[in-house]
């Protein structure tokens, strides 16, 4: 067994634990402007999933090592990147209604306690008081994949909110049960990774429960930058640290430019 690294920021863990959510020989699609995201994908393509297949954008299975949020932010040089293949968006959208899509990766504005997900609107959606991003493949990948994983740079009230303003991507609700008589497991998030903590939903009631706290990181802590009432099991383990080897592949070969902290502040 690998040993443990010792020595690790809050935005290596999250990619760490994220990374562990994906499963070798499965297809996944990963949203534009997700850098802990982008290097969370790599790195389990590198590790222990080299058969992977990652779409990124209209990407298939892209360089691993190749820096995506700087060629985001430069068009002309898109040349520049190396992939496997192209996709049209409308083959995309073929994938997901075949359900071939295992996973999807989503980092949304507001998240309340059954899974619903806002990246539209905070506040009155026709005089919002911020206007977020917006839907782009939000409601596609929150349908129409296999499983959804979620991750929140900053744990805080005003992201974990009671209800959402808006539901760009639907939760655990009733009306999307039609899901289970597909071969998906679609119907809302199954994790929830943030700087604080790793948060997972109970099969009956649809409510977000905590499945582990971060090193240093108290349940008072965790309960005060929630804006509900968290499910909390009687033993709360201690998320699982990274390796040595995954700290070191992540530091010098994925992501030696730390675009990882596009996503991703300290707290003070």
């Amino acid at each position: 067994m690998s040993e443990y690294a010792k020595d690790y920021g809050i935005d290596e863990l999250m990619v760490v634990s994220l990374a562990r959510e994906m499963r070798d020989g499965e297809k996944m699609y990963l949203g534009a402007a997700t850098p802990i995201g982008v290097v969370a994908t790599q790195l389990a393509r590198v590790t222990h999933a080299p058969n992977l297949v990652c779409i990124y954008g209209m990407w298939v299975n892209p360089d691993p090592y190749t820096n995506y949020m700087a060629v985001m932010a430069d068009p002309a040089a898109f040349r520049t990147i190396k992939a496997e293949a192209l996709i049209k968006l409308t083959d995309l959208h073929d994938l997901w209604q075949r359900e071939e899509i295992d996973f999807g990766i989503i980092r949304p504005g507001q998240i309340d306690q059954y899974g619903n997900i806002n990246n539209s609107v905070v506040g009155d959606y026709f005089k919002p008081k911020v206007r977020l991003p917006g839907g782009v493949a939000i409601g596609d990948v929150a349908h129409l994949c296999g499983r959804l994983l979620v991750y929140v740079p900053r744990h805080e009230p005003r992201v974990f909110v009671e209800k959402v303003d808006f539901i760009t991507g639907p939760g655990h609700l009733d009306e999307g049960k039609w899901r289970k008589n597909l071969k998906i497991s679609g119907g809302g998030p199954c994790k929830v990774i943030t700087d604080l903590c790793v948060l997972g939903f109970d099969e009956k009631s649809g409510k977000m429960r905590l499945e582990s706290i971060h090193k240093g990181i108290s349940l008072d802590e965790v309960k005060e930058n929630t804006g509900f009432p968290l499910l909390i099991p009687e033993k709360i383990p201690e998320t699982e640290p990274p390796t040595i080897n995954q700290i070191n592949l992540i530091r010098e070969k994925i992501d030696p430019t730390n675009m990882r902290s596009l996503d991703y502040r300290p707290r003070k």
